[in-house]
């Protein structure tokens, strides 16, 4: 069964004090607050689906925050899909602005700072990282509006719809059947060449970005690539690679890092006969300890668990 909460037992500020704990908990750990805090009546259902958590809010506009202090101290990893039912919102991340309107969708990371105001009604999906982008040939660019009016948004934007509304299934397999359907659509919708329109910020140097992050995507089995051969490659001084990658909430060689991981994590997933020191190597670590480490810290997981060791005395 699905998890329902509301504010209708907490009078006057504990309302909101409960709310924020609510939110925090199940999303991100981020500063909050609302137009009127003194009246804030507001329900949220929550239905925990495999690979996908479903969520269902009713709230009065609310104002989020999660600045960089927040992510350092309380680190997430999940992508967050927001569709908005009904009310108006503005989501902001990376650069980028989007404004949105009944029937739009979006999506944001809770390992980057954002800011999100918005009020009605609004479904949530929560995606780990490590679910979404094995489907994905990159890391999504954030906080863009997705196309909800094309033939794959109007479905996908119908089954969230339909799944926030059922709850949780009783049965463990069929809530992990629904969840994995749930992410294979929204990734197919985030690889659709029309599904992303974004406005960028004045001032941030999108395409300069755009140039670094493909070139670093490109030599990503380099071990020697550091923060002085992408900016000597790029033309750019150390500073300004960090002043790119800061509307990020990161820097260039954690950046670097990420999708080093992120490939590791894809090529893992394609269950290959390739050993998984060849794709620590691939992806340009020089040792598979490393490797291990980062990656069972990035995902929780260590790469053996996602691709079993070959029996080496079977004859192949």
């Amino acid at each position: 069964m699905a998890q329902i909460y509301n504010t209708g037992s907490q009078p006057g500020r504990k309302a909101f004090q409960f709310w924020h704990g609510l939110m925090c908990r199940n999303f991100a750990p981020a500063h909050g607050s609302a137009a009127d805090e003194d009246a804030f009546d507001a329900h949220f259902t929550v239905s925990e689906l495999g690979d996908a958590t479903v969520c269902q809010v009713s709230a009065p506009m609310q104002f989020w925050d999660r600045s960089r202090h927040h992510v350092q101290r309380a680190p997430k990893d999940d992508f967050l899909l927001t569709e908005l039912v009904s009310g108006k919102g503005t989501l902001r991340q990376d650069g980028h602005e989007t404004t949105l309107r009944p029937g739009a969708m979006a999506i944001y990371d809770t390992s980057r700072p954002y800011s999100y105001e918005v009020g009605g009604d609004v479904i949530f999906v929560k995606l780990p990282r490590g679910s979404l982008l094995p489907h994905l040939q990159e890391t999504p660019a954030l906080a863009l509006g997705l196309d909800s009016t094309s033939d794959l948004g109007k479905l996908v934007s119908g089954i969230l719809r339909q799944t926030a509304s059922l709850g949780t299934p009783t049965s463990s397999p069929c809530a992990d059947l629904v969840g994995a359907s749930v992410v294979r659509l929204i990734a197919a919708l985030l690889r659709s060449p029309t599904s992303a329109t974004a406005i960028p910020a004045p001032g941030v140097g999108a395409s300069q970005l755009d140039n670094v992050m493909s070139y670093v995507r490109a030599h990503l089995e380099d071990p020697e690539l550091s923060l002085a051969s992408i900016a000597q490659s790029q033309r750019v001084s150390a500073r300004t690679l960090h002043r790119l990658f800061t509307g990020l909430g990161t820097t260039p060689m954690r950046w670097v890092l990420q999708e080093r991981l992120a490939h590791g994590l894809r090529a893992l997933q394609q269950k290959s006969a390739r050993r998984v020191t060849d794709i620590a190597f691939e992806c340009g670590f020089s040792d598979l300890s490393h490797f291990s480490r980062m990656f069972r810290k990035e995902f929780g997981r260590s790469p053996h668990e996602i691709q079993p060791v070959r029996n080496p005395l079977r004859s192949t």
